[in-house]
């Protein structure tokens, strides 16, 4: 079972919106599509439709402790997902108009996967022939260092994956100084997948996404932070778990095109200056767990990567409380199935 969860302001259904979920229920994919108090009061038969009043009727506790009008009301669709016994939980955003290959992804078998050169900080773009883009998160002042994007190709089985990123066209998921300094449209070529070395890091965001069931936990989406930097933050605590346990992480070409809201680019750049100031800091703080303390069950490692970061003052300790929530609410979702 798959099931794509999506957070929605709008007023309507959108033209994107509609495609998207009308794309997912052709792939035999369930909808999930999180409001909040903001959004309009529209219906629609293409997805699970969680309105505010819903949301206050939820059992999990994490609903009386998440902000209003925040992206992170998204945590509670993440968790209907599981507890509805999801196999596969699929995020996107209601401007990203996925093809049908990206909701298909778990039919791949034997595949090939390409492993890059770089060094620690990847960034993947140029791997898909675009040599101009970097991810948000991405440290400014790797940037411009020079790369070499060879890279080396090994089979990979699906049993291998646990999550997997896909990029975004056209209007790709970089930061307000790209927005700001460069143009866009881009373009990104369609190659084999990339899959991170040992080591390497590339921060991944929540546009396009696939989790398995088993580090499902993972997707928790903080709120206490900016919400520009809510979901680099919690690739990087991915990211740090996964190389304590030695699985791969993956990332597809472009497979959805973003049709972007409006933004207030100014606005974007105020919300990202955590991500410009303090990507490779709060990345040295999780590298500097021991794997030893990143072997304990996937809840006992979240907690260890949050209370790195609260102690060194990268997220507030205030989301330790809600996280525990999270925890609690997850733990119970999984065993329901």
């Amino acid at each position: 079972m798959k099931t794509l969860v999506i957070t929605s302001v709008a007023s309507e259904i959108t033209e994107t919106l509609y495609m998207c979920l009308s794309r997912a229920r052709e792939n035999e994919v369930s909808c999930i599509l999180i409001q909040d108090k903001k959004s309009g009061n529209f219906k629609t038969d293409l997805a699970q439709l969680i309105t505010p009043q819903d949301q206050e009727k939820l059992s999990f506790k994490i609903a009386r402790l998440l902000p209003w009008n925040s992206y992170s009301r998204k945590n509670l669709g993440y968790l209907l997902a599981v507890l509805q016994g999801s196999d596969w939980i699929i995020e996107t955003d209601d401007d990203n108009l996925p093809t049908s290959e990206f909701f298909r992804l778990e039919q791949l078998r034997n595949f090939n996967v390409r492993k890059p050169s770089a060094p620690e900080w990847v960034n993947v773009y140029p791997y898909f022939n675009n040599e101009v883009l970097w991810p948000r998160g991405f440290p400014l002042d790797e940037i411009n260092r020079q790369r070499e994007t060879i890279s080396f190709q090994r089979e990979i089985n699906k049993e291998g994956i646990l999550v997997a990123q896909c990029l975004a066209n056209s209007d790709p998921d970089v930061d307000a100084i790209f927005r700001l300094t460069q143009k866009l449209p881009q373009q990104i070529g369609i190659d084999d997948p990339l899959q991170l070395q040992d080591g390497q890091l590339a921060p991944f965001n929540s546009q396009a996404t696939w989790w398995a069931r088993s580090v499902s936990a993972l997707m928790y989406f903080p709120s206490t932070v900016s919400w520009r930097s809510a979901d680099i933050w919690r690739s990087f605590v991915t990211a740090r778990i996964f190389q304590a346990q030695e699985f791969p992480m993956l990332f597809f070409g472009p497979l959805v095109e973003q049709i972007r809201n409006k933004h207030d680019l100014m606005v974007d750049f105020q919300e990202e200056i955590d991500c410009y100031l303090n990507s490779r800091k709060v990345w040295n703080t999780l590298k500097a767990i021991p794997d030893s303390k990143l072997r304990g069950g996937i809840y006992s490692d979240l907690l260890t990567c949050y209370k790195s970061l609260v102690v060194q003052g990268f997220v507030p300790g205030a989301e330790l409380k809600i996280l525990n929530a999270w925890i609690l609410d997850h733990q119970i979702a999984m065993a329901i199935k």
